[in-house]
């Protein structure tokens, strides 16, 4: 038995550097994509793309119907799961992507963007390019064959996304540079995900086995469809009450507020999920990993969330250029939504992996409904509203989840504040500390960027001396543990 736990925890810390290389490059890789597509195409073309995957995002509550969780989940998976899953699987992307097309118009009429109906009609076909990779993508996560997911991120995001949209941009295709990039990332990924994972193409429906797709499926799409709703609602309210420039604008804020969290949100999810399901009986060690992986999205992106918030014109001025410094405001107080959207996927996998996504539903409901009310209040104030609606609705979500993961695990909140976030907000504190002491010494050198410049390696030094000289005091109990896990595993050559 201790020979099966040490294999799992080698595998789970084997993932979390795999999983976290392939995302700190594709976090690179975006950056530097952004950089460039920013200073070639308009917040408009952006502004477009992103009401056409509104539409895309909620078509996906139906996508995977549970395919993905069962495949996960269940121990004694047959060849029947896997070519039922399949048949499913290319069945629903092929009927969603009909019905998007058809549907197109309707959504352009709701927008009034020009040209948006074309743009929806063609990137429909992604349903069906998603769906013929759930199984194979699906077994690569239970078996955990991080690598050969890092691989596909990587390869599929830079090739498929990055090379083609800035050919195209380039060229002078405009919109069509980012519509023609999401499809071929999309096709690269199916690709690589069958040729790293092959299996039987098979088609098949199996009476005894789609009934467990079915049970699954239903509780799936109710968890998904609030969830989708969040995070299409506020898209909507900004493309409809303000236009295309405007979510443009608050897109480009959103997608510089997740770029940092995705170095937590999708290692812990990918790795800490995969294991979770395998001890989802030992509440114990589940308890452990909860706290483990909760003190290391919040040592990280609370401090992470202050330092983007301080900056944020800087930021923006480095990364996009001039002409988004509209982005500048909502994303000082979006910044603050990257710890609490991460720390509720954490409580997510937790919940998912005890099998109690039910319970979780109306959770998610009261959540997509504070996104669209705060959005919509906040949209009278402009995308800085917008922002700020946001964050709240998501520090009321992250309150609820929390408070349901701790009675999942009978855990005291009061041990999880102490050992987790006390040590979080001295490191914030640390940080603004930081931004204090530059701002009395005066600290500016012939531009405005200077400051910003100089403040990534005086913040980072700071941290770096208070805590080697008062880890104890600083980081508690959990991040003294992660450090010093982590630093093992690396020296130990992991």
């Amino acid at each position: 038995m201790h020979n099966n736990d040490q294999s799992l925890t080698d595998k789970t810390i084997k993932g979390f550097f795999w999983t976290f290389f392939a995302t700190s490059l594709q976090i690179f890789a975006k950056i530097l994509i952004l950089f460039i597509l920013a200073r070639i195409l308009d917040p408009e073309d952006f502004g477009i793309v992103n009401a056409a995957m509104i539409v895309i995002v909620i078509a996906e509550i139906f996508s995977d119907f549970g395919v993905s969780l069962i495949i996960l989940q269940k121990r004694d998976l047959s060849t029947n799961h896997l070519h039922t899953g399949f048949t499913l699987s290319i069945l629903i992307g092929t009927t969603l992507t009909i019905l998007v097309f058809l549907l197109a118009g309707q959504t352009e009429r709701i927008f009034e963007f020009d040209g948006l109906t074309r743009v929806i009609q063609i990137l429909s076909c992604i349903f069906i390019i998603n769906g013929s990779r759930i199984v194979a993508e699906s077994y690569l996560k239970k078996h955990m064959q991080f690598k050969k997911l890092a691989y596909i991120q990587i390869i599929s995001y830079i090739i498929g996304y990055g090379l083609v949209g800035i050919i195209l941009a380039f060229n002078g295709f405009g919109i069509w540079s980012l519509v023609t990039a999401t499809i071929v990332q999309a096709f690269i990924n199916s690709i690589m995900c069958y040729f790293l994972n092959p299996h039987s193409l098979k088609l098949l429906f199996d009476k005894n086995t789609i009934k467990d797709f079915i049970k699954t499926g239903f509780s799936v799409i109710l968890s998904k469809t609030s969830a989708h709703i969040a995070l299409s609602g506020d898209n909507f309210i900004a493309g409809r009450m303000l236009g295309s420039y405007a979510l443009g604008i608050y897109g480009k804020t959103y997608q510089l507020m997740a770029l940092p969290a995705t170095f937590i949100s999708d290692t812990v999810e990918t790795v800490v999920f995969s294991a979770a399901v395998n001890l989802q009986h030992t509440r114990e060690k589940m308890i452990k990993l909860y706290t483990k992986g909760l003190a290391l999205t919040a040592l990280l992106l609370l401090p992470m969330s202050l330092y983007i918030s301080i900056y944020s014109k800087d930021i923006v001025v480095l990364l996009l250029g001039v002409k988004w410094s509209d982005v500048s405001a909502p994303l000082s107080v979006m910044a603050f939504a990257m710890f609490f959207k991460t720390a509720c996927r954490v409580n997510g996998l937790i919940i998912r992996a005890f099998g109690q996504i039910r319970r979780s539903v109306y959770r998610h409901a009261l959540f997509a409904a504070a996104v669209i009310l705060f959005s919509y209040l906040g949209s009278f104030y402009g995308i800085f509203g917008i922002a700020t609606g946001v964050v709240l609705a998501n520090i009321i979500h992250f309150i609820l989840m929390t408070l349901l993961c701790m009675n999942i695990l009978e855990i005291r909140i009061k041990n999880i504040f102490s050992n987790v976030y006390i040590p979080a907000i001295k490191i914030c504190l640390l940080v603004l500390i930081t931004f204090l002491m530059q701002r009395l010494l005066h600290i500016y050198v012939l531009v405005d960027l200077s400051m910003f410049v100089l403040s990534i390696p005086l913040t980072l030094l700071t941290l770096f001396v208070f805590v080697i000289i008062t880890r104890k005091k600083i980081l508690g109990i959990e991040g003294i543990w992660l450090l010093e896990y982590f630093s093992g595993m690396i020296k130990g050559g992991h």
